[in-house]
């Protein structure tokens, strides 16, 4: 096989990592948005018992998202990325404010 060829096969692997990382991390960011919106809606609701609450697997999610956002090479997805991980880190700065103040 030539170089050129080998090349444009890696090429084409890098740039599917790179989709599939970027989807990674956004589905990671949309379930800790929804983790942090259902916290809100239930933290006085339930006893989540044995399982984690909802606003503890969105930090899990936020900072999971946080550790792979650096890896994506798209200067405009990052962005979009780090903004959407900002959207999920203001919601939980949040909640913690509201659950500080009703305390």
């Amino acid at each position: 096989m030539s170089k050129i060829s080998n090349m444009s096969k890696l090429a084409r692997l890098r740039a599917k990592t790179d989709r599939q990382l970027i989807k990674i991390i956004n589905n990671e960011l949309e379930r800790g948005l929804h983790l942090a919106l259902l916290a809100t809606e239930t933290k006085s609701a339930y006893d989540f018992g044995d399982t984690e609450p909802p606003d503890a697997e969105a930090e899990k999610a936020c900072a999971y998202a946080l550790s792979l956002v650096s890896r994506v090479d798209d200067t405009d997805e990052r962005q979009r990325l780090e903004s959407k991980l900002l959207r999920l880190r203001a919601a939980l700065d949040g909640q913690r404010r509201v659950m500080a103040a009703t305390f």
